[in-house]
């Protein structure tokens, strides 16, 4: 992994970079952290996604290892300084993104920016998952939310031979809340209007035995 930085204006942008693992054939993926963190924290991954395309994790402007800013900054300065200068990552047409908490927005604002530089995009971010179900008419109104917790993550990767590698980044879940405190008493007053519920063998893993028990 190779870090350098990037000349905006006066001031600079650190970045991470990872180079594609096979041959090139993918855009390149632009990792954008949550606040307030930096392009560490996506450092764990990068390697397990880096298959036939460049990852790169930029630092926002007073994160990490970018240069300071005077006055706070709003996420359109975030995503303008980002995409000001990704002509200085390479010769690359497209980018896809992924945005975490945070990131989320300023993946959005670099579509409005520079919505012809974009092909995909990944938002993930709990708030920004209900708006969009609220959007489609989806009822959230039993999505229960805990603003000091983090979405568990997954990654699955296959092997030469066709297997496939679970790996899992959920110690500090918002799930892992939900069946204690006042959120069990509301979940089991909601779903017990209904006939059947499933719970997954996965979704129980998370849970410690005096959560289980809840459910005999």
């Amino acid at each position: 992994m190779k870090k350098r930085y990037l000349q905006y204006g006066e001031k600079q942008i650190h970045i991470r970079e990872l180079e594609p693992s096979g041959n090139e054939n993918g855009n390149p993926i632009l990792c954008l952290h949550p606040s307030p963190y930096s392009g560490l924290f996506f450092e764990t991954i990068m390697p397990m996604i880096n298959k036939n395309r460049k990852i790169i994790a930029p630092d926002y402007l007073g994160y990490g290892s970018s240069s300071s800013i005077e006055s706070p900054p709003s996420i359109n300065d975030y995503a303008a300084s980002i995409g000001e200068v990704l002509n200085q990552v390479g010769n690359y047409e497209q980018y896809n993104l992924i945005g975490f908490h945070t990131g989320c927005l300023v993946a959005n604002e670099l579509c409005l920016l520079i919505p012809d530089k974009i092909d995909q995009i990944i938002m993930i971010e709990g708030k920004q998952i209900k708006n969009s179900l609220n959007d489609e008419k989806v009822k959230t109104h039993n999505i229960f939310m805990n603003i000091n917790k983090t979405l568990g993550l997954y990654l699955i990767q296959n092997n030469k031979n066709g297997e496939r590698n679970f790996f899992y980044w959920r110690s500090n879940s918002a799930a892992r809340t939900l069946l204690k405190n006042v959120n069990s008493k509301v979940l089991f007053k909601q779903i017990s209007k209904y006939d059947a519920i499933y719970f997954s063998g996965i979704t129980l893993s998370i849970y410690d035995q005096k959560s289980n028990e809840k459910f005999c």
